[in-house]
């Protein structure tokens, strides 16, 4: 924040139930996400809906008394606790992507308790879990796209493709090829399962479109069997999904099905999966067998003991959100945008996903700044320029 913004404020950040040092969780899970491709055959959708059965029942053979609570509407009281020991009437909110989640539902249940709103790539509330997930398939396909519209001029140096439809044909092929023979790299074997994923973590950004191309390059070396030496950004990732427990990521994965399945009910049926995979497959090849693969929630032992708080009201707001979102999409963010009748959306032409703390879009950063510092909203909805 600029200086004049941040003495504004008193800024404080709340470790929320199930993690840091509010009852953080740790399950003892083996993964850093649940986001897993069940590839093309029945052996790797029997692995993903047993992973997802094992993270569910390492969770809750540990915190059978803790999981039912770790809801939104519980961190939301919490929040409105802080508040009212710090002895002050009302308090600003600044959220991004789950965060939005957890600040709408804040204001909708304090409405007299909030000042300022701003929401950084928003969910839609009324698709919340599942249907967020789906909606994340396409997104990614047309971020894959996009990456190869970007590597298809630089094919000299990169040697992905010289048309975007070859670069696309090069993932896809890699992706096979992982799933027939994993690829060994930085001492680790990935295979088409996982290697999606690491699809989906380089494409979120484009200002990252050079490393996602020097990334392919060498994963593509390294399917040849010729010596490669990663990238410290590629060896850190790889690190992160095969040993999470280096980083802490494991814990985080807990703390996000803790919050996740609490506030949720997924499909229990894994005929359910298996028909959404191929559903999505014909027009998500890459991404539609790991955005609609099984979710632990489907083996909570618990139902969530309060329905989601419906987010439906005329309060001011500022949302920005980026058109090319690959977590939380743009079409999501219309919908909180709708819920939220008394918002101002302002639109940011980038794929990205978070915009406020990147260097994409000085017009959002402006928005946000002004509506901190004076109260003032934009008196439309806008699209900043590119």
């Amino acid at each position: 924040m600029p200086p004049e913004v941040a003495a504004a404020y008193d800024i404080i950040g709340m470790d929320t139930r199930g993690v840091g040092a509010s009852s953080p969780l740790d399950c003892g899970l083996t993964r850093m996400s649940w986001l897993r491709s069940v590839g093309t055959d029945l052996a790797g959708f029997e692995k993903s809906w047993r992973l997802a059965k094992d993270d569910a029942d390492a969770c809750w053979k540990k915190y059978p008394g803790i999981l039912a609570h770790l809801s939104t509407r519980n961190i939301a009281r919490d929040a409105d606790l802080v508040r009212s020991v710090l002895g002050e009437r009302k308090t600003s909110w600044f959220g991004e992507s789950y965060g939005t989640v957890l600040g709408a539902t804040y204001a909708q249940m304090f409405p007299d308790r909030v000042d300022r709103l701003v929401l950084d790539s928003a969910l839609d509330p009324a698709k919340y879990g599942m249907r967020s997930f789906q909606d994340m398939g396409p997104a990614n396909e047309r971020a894959l796209d996009a990456f190869a519209a970007w590597a298809a001029p630089r094919d000299r140096r990169y040697g992905l493709g010289a048309t975007p439809a070859a670069v696309r044909a090069t993932v896809e092929k890699l992706v096979r090829r992982a799933e027939a023979e994993p690829i060994p790299i930085a001492g680790f074997r990935l295979d088409g399962y996982l290697l999606p994923y690491v699809l989906y973590i380089y494409g979120t950004d484009e200002a990252d479109n050079a490393d996602y191309a020097r990334a392919l390059r060498q994963l593509l070396d390294a399917a040849d069997g010729k010596p490669v030496q990663p990238t410290q950004q590629l060896s850190e990732l790889l690190t992160l999904m095969f040993r999470p427990w280096t980083a802490g990521a494991d814990r985080d994965l807990a703390a996000t099905l803790g919050v996740l399945c609490a506030d949720v009910t997924m499909p229990r049926d894994p005929g359910w999966y298996r028909k959404a995979v191929e559903r999505a497959r014909p027009t998500q090849p890459v991404f539609g067998p790991m955005h609609n693969g099984p979710v632990p929630c489907a083996f909570w032992k618990e139902k969530p003991r309060e329905p989601l708080t419906r987010i439906s009201n005329d309060l001011p707001a500022l949302q920005i959100q980026a058109t090319g979102d690959t977590h939380t999409t743009y079409e999501e963010g219309l919908g909180m945008h709708r819920a939220i009748r008394g918002s101002r959306l302002v639109t940011v032409p980038v794929r990205a996903h978070t915009v406020y703390l990147s260097a994409h879009s000085p017009c959002a950063k402006k928005a946000v700044n002004d509506y901190l510092l004076n109260g003032t909203l934009p008196r439309k909805d806008t699209t900043c320029p590119r």
